[in-house]
């Protein structure tokens, strides 16, 4: 049933859609470094201005040896940092930097990109989208699965002769249609 919950839920999905997704949250994959620490942000907004003015990655980490760093190499589908700091990192270019900002994956942060790699095309990375996309909806709203199976009962005409039955489908149909 998980098949065709997916196979139902992509095609939910439009191109158009799903062009809009591009176009909204797509960022050719990064290498960034993200400086964090949990309360005083003092010494990143320090670290911004710094990496701003174009001091080299190499010279704030070890000056800033006592701040956590992250290296990371994302792609526009790793949404395990959370969609404030996807938004972030689809902003900003080779050489940028951020403000001091606030995530629940981070605390405080500041990000830095050290490169870009190269931007794909909407048909190579379509697929991508799709699975981006379904994730999305999915977390928008948590009732998404339960709608799905839903209109799959009503797509083979599932019914209850039982009156009581029937009662409380209507009541866990209404439930997840709010």
């Amino acid at each position: 049933s998980y098949k065709y919950y997916e196979e139902k839920l992509s095609g939910l999905i439009t191109d158009n859609e799903l062009q809009d997704y591009y176009a909204t949250n797509y960022f050719a994959p990064k290498h960034v470094y993200v400086f964090s620490v949990q309360d005083d942000s003092t010494q990143l907004n320090q670290i911004s201005k710094e990496l701003k003015k174009g001091m080299k990655i190499s010279k704030v980490i070890s000056k800033y040896s006592d701040i956590p760093y992250n290296e990371i190499d994302i792609t526009f589908t790793d949404n395990s940092y959370g969609q404030d700091f996807l938004t972030t990192i689809t902003s900003l270019k080779k050489g940028d930097v951020s403000s001091v900002l606030q995530s629940n994956v981070f605390g405080n942060y500041v990000v830095y990109v050290e490169s870009v790699g190269e931007k794909q095309s909407y048909e190579d990375v379509k697929d991508q989208l799709k699975e981006a996309a379904m994730t999305a909806k999915e977390s928008e709203d948590p009732n998404t699965m339960y709608k799905v199976m839903i209109d799959l009962q009503k797509e083979n005409n599932i019914s209850f002769k039982d009156s009581y039955l029937n009662d409380l489908y209507k009541k866990y149909v209404n439930e997840h249609y709010k």
